[in-house]
């Protein structure tokens, strides 16, 4: 609705064509599901341990520092739960199920067991913002596999991409989503884990 309002656009009494409707019911769950891959997770928190390495001292006041904590919390959480190893034999319960790599949680389970719960998400969301954290931490990278003295790798993360900005549009689809219905799905892999997707429950 907002979208049409901004637009100008009133589809009372009209009739909609949807070209290219084998694609809709893909493009519908994509509206509404996020995804931050592992990478992506680690790209963000090495930007921001170089951030903090750099001001914390200097220019971050206290109330900065705290919110940042908290966002390095949260990307420590969801490395944490990628990187898992999980017990096939556990089953499926109300709250959580397993097959093979794949693991579905409920997010206040999820939030919980990675000791997220404890943030509100709101202020973190309005201080990336007002501030432009994923811009300010562009500058901020480094890849993970380079040695002291070489030069960084531009191919191990898009550069045009910020690993925060990702972080933060799945922070943003946490904080919207309806936690009692929503589900997280964690991907896992041998090699450390792949995506963690989250998604509506329908």
């Amino acid at each position: 609705p907002s979208s049409r309002q901004a637009w100008g656009l009133n589809l009372k009494d009209s009739l909609v064509l949807v070209d290219e409707a084998h694609n809709l019911p893909q493009a519908i769950q994509s509206v509404t599901s996020a995804r931050l891959s592992l990478k992506m997770c680690q790209g963000a928190l090495q930007q921001l341990n170089l951030y903090l390495d750099r001001y914390l001292q200097d220019r971050l006041n206290a109330q900065h520092v705290k919110l940042l904590g908290q966002l390095k919390q949260c990307l420590q959480g969801f490395d944490k739960s990628m990187k898992r190893k999980v017990d096939s034999s556990q089953g499926e319960s109300s709250t959580s199920s397993t097959s093979r790599n794949r693991e579905l949680m409920e997010i206040p389970r999820f939030l919980c067991q990675y000791k997220m719960d404890g943030i509100n998400l709101f202020p973190l969301l309005r201080y990336m913002k007002e501030s432009r954290l994923s811009q300010k931490l562009m500058g901020f990278r480094k890849d993970p596999n380079q040695k002291e003295g070489e030069n960084p790798d531009s191919a191990s993360l898009p550069s045009h991409i910020s690993p925060m900005s990702v972080v933060e549009g799945f922070l943003n689809k946490l904080n919207d989503f309806d936690r009692q219905h929503a589900k997280l799905v964690v991907h896992h892999s041998q090699n450390g884990g792949e995506n963690p997707t989250m998604e509506e429950d329908s």
